[in-house]
């Protein structure tokens, strides 16, 4: 569980969207190259972190020690985040509901009159 919390803070560390809330625009990102290399990557992540588990059940002592350090990892990115917000002395960001067209796409402008 320690290592699923961290694994989501350290993804979502700048994400400023609610989830399903916002519409997609074309344009931003090419999805079906993104779509093998990630689900590689998950894959390979599950197969190695779970090893990684089985071996630690084996030794309740290391087990201990991986929990201690996932969980000081866990703690020091929430508090770096709120250290650097208040020394930057800035209010937490704002969540974004409505996705904005970028300015960069280019328009035909096929519908102007002749």
């Amino acid at each position: 569980m320690l290592r699923g919390t961290l694994l989501v803070e350290a993804l979502v560390t700048r994400f400023r969207k609610v989830a399903f809330t916002c519409s997609y625009l074309p344009g931003k990102a090419n999805y079906k190259l993104l779509a093998v290399p990630c689900l590689l990557l998950m894959l390979l992540y599950g197969y190695v972190t779970a090893r990684i588990e089985l071996s630690l059940l084996a030794e309740p002592q290391q087990w201990l020690i991986a929990a201690g350090v996932l969980a000081t990892g866990l703690v020091a990115t929430r508090v770096t985040r709120r250290v650097m917000r208040r020394r930057l002395s800035t209010p937490p960001p704002r969540l974004t509901y409505e996705e904005a067209p970028e300015t960069v796409v280019r328009q035909l402008g096929l519908m102007r009159p002749v």
